[in-house]
C-alpha cells in the first residue's frame, strides 16, 4: 500500500469458546459504543459484546426462546446505556451493561400499543438511533422505514421507502440525513427531518453489503462483497478512497462494518472475522499496525 494510506491495524478473531457456540459465527451487524471501549456483535442467535483493545470478549446474550425475533440488527443508543436489536418481526431493548432485556417495543401481537396499521411486516432489518437518542428508526423487508420517539413511546411516522427489503440505515452524525441500502434501490439518502428522498448513489465497483455514516463527517465508509472498502464523500456523490481488503472467500460473503464514535478506526467483519482499519482524520498518514487476536487464555475466561 502506498504511503499515507490507511492500513490494517490488526486483526481479531470473534470465534471464542466462551461463547459455547457449535457453530461458525457469522457476523450479520456491527455496532460501536459511544465510549469506543466495546463493539457489539450479532450473528443472528446471541450478542456479543467485545473490548476493543484486547479483543476479549466482556459478555454476551441470548434472547430466550419464549422471546420474539433473533438479533439480526444491532444499533447502540447514545448515552451507551441501551442496545436495541432487530429480529423477526420485533424489537427489543436491552441493558448494555447486563445484557437484560428492558423493552420489546412490538410484536405481532401488540398492535394494541402501536398506531393502527403502522407495525412492520417480516424481518426488522435494520435500527438506528437519532444522534439526540429521541428516534429510533427501524427498517424492514416491507421497504418501510418507521420512527419510533423514545419519550412517546410510540411509532411516530412511517414512510415507504420503496428501495425493496432495506438491508440497512445509518443516521448522520448531524441527524438530517438517512444513508438506507436496499436490494431494489441500492443506495440512497434521505431527509430524516422531513422523511424525503434526496439522491441515489451509484457508480460502485461491486455489490454494496453494508454501510456506516462517519462520526463527525460527511462522509460514508462502503463495504462490498468483494472484499474492498470504499470511502464516499455523502456531499458530492463521489468516491474518495477505495481500500483493499482481505481476499474474499469463496462464495462471497457479506461485509458488516460500523465506525468507532471518534471516527479513527473503521470495525469491518467478514464471516466470522473481524478487522480493525486506523484511520487519521484526513486520510493522510497510516498508523503503526499491532496485533490483537485473542489469546486461547482470553477467550477462555
Amino acid at each position: 500500500m502506498a504511503d499515507g494510506q490507511p492500513q490494517w491495524q490488526g486483526q481479531l478473531s470473534l470465534k471464542s469458546d466462551a461463547a459455547a457456540e457449535q457453530q461458525d459465527l457469522m457476523l450479520l451487524a456491527l455496532s460501536w459504543s459511544p465510549d469506543g471501549q466495546t463493539l457489539a456483535s450479532s450473528n443472528g442467535e446471541a450478542v456479543y459484546l467485545w473490548d476493543t483493545a484486547t479483543g476479549r470478549l466482556e459478555h454476551s446474550f441470548h434472547p430466550a426462546p419464549t422471546q420474539p425475533g433473533l438479533p439480526i440488527a444491532l444499533a447502540w443508543s447514545p448515552d451507551g446505556q441501551t442496545l436495541a436489536t432487530g429480529g423477526f418481526g420485533t424489537v427489543q431493548l436491552w441493558n448494555s451493561n447486563r445484557g437484560k432485556l428492558q423493552q420489546t417495543l412490538f410484536t405481532p401481537e401488540t398492535r394494541s400499543t402501536t398506531l393502527e396499521g403502522t407495525l412492520p411486516q417480516g424481518v426488522i432489518s435494520s435500527v438506528s438511533w437519532s444522534p439526540d437518542g429521541m428516534q429510533l428508526a427501524i427498517a424492514a423487508e416491507d421497504s418501510t422505514i418507521q420512527l419510533w420517539n423514545s419519550q412517546t413511546q410510540q411509532i411516530e411516522r412511517r414512510i415507504q421507502s420503496g428501495q425493496g427489503w432495506i438491508e440497512e440505515l445509518s443516521w448522520s452524525p448531524d441527524g438530517q440525513r438517512w444513508a438506507v441500502l436496499g436490494d431494489v434501490i441500492r443506495l440512497k439518502l434521505w431527509d430524516a427531518t422531513q422523511g424525503t428522498a434526496l439522491q441515489t448513489l451509484s457508480g460502485f465497483e461491486g455489490e454494496v453489503s453494508s454501510l456506516s455514516w462517519r462520526p463527525n463527517h460527511q462522509s460514508l465508509a462502503i463495504a462490498l462483497n468483494d472484499g474492498s472498502l470504499e470511502l464516499w464523500d455523502a456531499t458530492s456523490g463521489t468516491v474518495q478512497q477505495t481500500l483493499e481488503q482481505w481476499q474474499p472467500p469463496e462464495p462471497p460473503v457479506s461485509n458488516v462494518v460500523s465506525w468507532s464514535p471518534d471516527g479513527r478506526t473503521l470495525a469491518v467483519g467478514q464471516g466470522d472475522r473481524l478487522r480493525l482499519w486506523q484511520i487519521t482524520p484526513h486520510l493522510d498518514s497510516p498508523l503503526n499496525q499491532r496485533d490483537r487476536r485473542p489469546t486461547q487464555a482470553q477467550q477462555s475466561s
